[in-house]
């Protein structure tokens, strides 16, 4: 069985067209960004078969401990009121404890005391779109809504291997979440770009969403960036008794090439 087709239907991708001219922050310009993010993370799951499944919790219950990855982003800088950003992410999770509970997972019990090999693997695709209406200070602030979609890949596997005959089960899916809220950008020197993001949605028995970060960017060699902030998100899609949560947040610091920038 499939864990998407338990949450959500899929989604779709946006479409990205990208011209470009020379300017300094908050006009046209594209970054190609990469980060290193240094997070606490949560990660919970409920699979059911024939609706017996166990709540689990995959670091007090399977032995997760906190990752730190790589993170790519594309983000185009419209002259105008728009932003476009891209980016991805992919976090591979693994524990082996013994557990200290009984486990039901998407129909196969781990009873008490049986020693589980586990793994966790998610890949993240957002793409999100601003439309700054408010600009003052000649656009050097900008305040505007903002849409975005994740699209989130995961993929939880259990296994036993010292039982007689050896236990195993995955699950797999792909779900589209979609939020909205707002961002600002405040640009207090050509070089210099102050950004913040909050968004999220609820969805009923579907589940919710939220994302938050603050970030600053510099430019302090042409064409080359540092970029250093804090990010938060929970994706919490659910199709009652099924569901799955994931929690990542933490700082990041990062380095950004520009395409038509400032010189």
């Amino acid at each position: 069985m499939e864990l998407s087709r338990r949450i959500l239907p899929r989604g779709c991708f946006f479409a990205l067209p990208l011209l470009l001219s020379s300017s300094g922050f908050g006009q046209r310009a594209v970054d190609f960004e990469a980060r290193y993010w240094v997070t606490n993370s949560t990660q919970l799951i409920k699979v059911t078969a024939n609706g017996v499944g166990t709540d689990i919790n995959f670091k007090t219950d399977l032995g997760f401990v906190d990752k730190n990855f790589p993170e790519v982003r594309l983000t185009y800088h419209g002259q105008g009121r728009s932003k476009l950003k891209v980016d991805f992410f992919q976090a591979p999770y693994s524990g082996d404890r013994n557990v200290q509970k009984t486990i039901d997972f998407g129909g196969t019990k781990y009873t008490l005391g049986t020693r589980i090999v586990s793994s966790l693997k998610l890949q993240d695709l957002k793409v999100g779109w601003a439309y700054q209406f408010v600009r003052l200070a000649d656009g050097r602030f900008r305040l505007g809504t903002f849409l975005q979609t994740h699209v989130l890949w995961l993929r939880a596997g259990l296994e036993a291997p010292d039982v007689r005959p050896p236990l195993s089960e995955s699950e797999r899916g792909v779900v589209p979440i979609p939020m909205i809220g707002l961002a600002l950008d405040a640009a207090p020197h050509p070089r210099v770009n102050i950004s913040g993001e909050l968004s999220g949605l609820k969805f009923g028995k579907y589940g919710s969403a939220a994302e938050g970060e603050l970030a600053l960017k510099a430019l302090p060699i042409r064409r080359v960036g540092v970029t250093a902030g804090y990010r938060s998100f929970r994706l919490g899609p659910k199709f009652d008794p099924d569901y799955a949560v994931v929690r990542l947040s933490g700082p990041f610091v990062g380095v950004f090439a520009r395409l038509g920038g400032a010189e």
